[in-house]
């Protein structure tokens, strides 16, 4: 897939977690990435205001069955500074033709998650058809150039939406992109991230919260029950 459009999807997620003093990101693989399941995956992401900068990683099938969970740590120059963390991990036999990735940093407490990241969905090479794999082969650039303009187009128009949620054609633009199975989770995953940067704005102005971000809240909670009718 064409690395700008790659770069733009990765930068607005990136940009939702920031909004937060305690976040975890994941970085690599990406939405668009189709993972080798005979070989280890390498995850790597950032993330900052983890405890002790504990980070686990995650894969589930789409029912949320778990399939692998492993630690690993992140590495920052100091305790209150952002980082960087990386991991491979090997998928147990038999892998689902789509998995889920999150990366999460567990609370002290209780082990359960005090941060999450926004799950990545996957598509193993094995879940390829024989006709796909031949007209991927037949013609590499073309189809990976229109897919990359299409879904570039689609990510823009989100984006725009969640910018200017006034928009008439706003609801839309998300319901086109999170109704499309393959990138539901990834759309999902951005509106309640925003949501919740956006909630604690409200939350933390003590009534005194600018119009145009209530108004968002309000816009996101539509967006969400939205893609989640289909």
């Amino acid at each position: 897939m064409n690395r700008l459009v790659l770069s733009i999807i990765v930068l607005f997620f990136y940009g939702v977690t920031m909004a937060s003093d305690r976040y975890i990101n994941i970085v690599t693989p990406d939405g668009s990435s189709m993972i080798d399941p005979a070989a280890p995956v390498t995850v790597s992401g950032t993330g900052k205001g983890l405890f002790e900068g504990n980070v686990v990683i995650r894969f589930e099938d789409l029912d949320g069955k778990l399939l692998v969970q492993e630690p690993t740590t992140m590495h920052r120059q100091d305790i209150a500074a952002a980082g960087e963390w990386q991991t491979s991990i090997s998928l147990p036999r038999p892998v689902p033709e789509s998995v889920r990735l999150i990366a999460f940093s567990p609370s002290p407490k209780d082990g359960e998650a005090a941060v999450t990241s926004a799950p990545v969905m996957l598509v193993t090479s094995s879940g390829t058809g024989p006709s796909l794999a031949a007209d991927w082969q037949n013609q590499p650039g073309e189809m990976e150039d229109q897919a990359a303009l299409e879904l570039g187009r689609r990510v823009e128009a989100v984006r725009e939406a969640i910018q200017h949620p006034e928009a008439p054609d706003a609801l839309q633009a998300i319901t086109d992109l999170g109704h499309d199975q393959r990138y539901y989770v990834m759309v999902r995953g951005w509106l309640v991230y925003q949501r919740q940067g956006d909630k604690n704005i409200v939350d933390a102005s003590r009534g005194q919260a600018p119009e145009h971000i209530k108004a968002r809240v309000r816009f996101l909670d539509r967006a969400i029950r939205a893609i989640d009718l289909e």
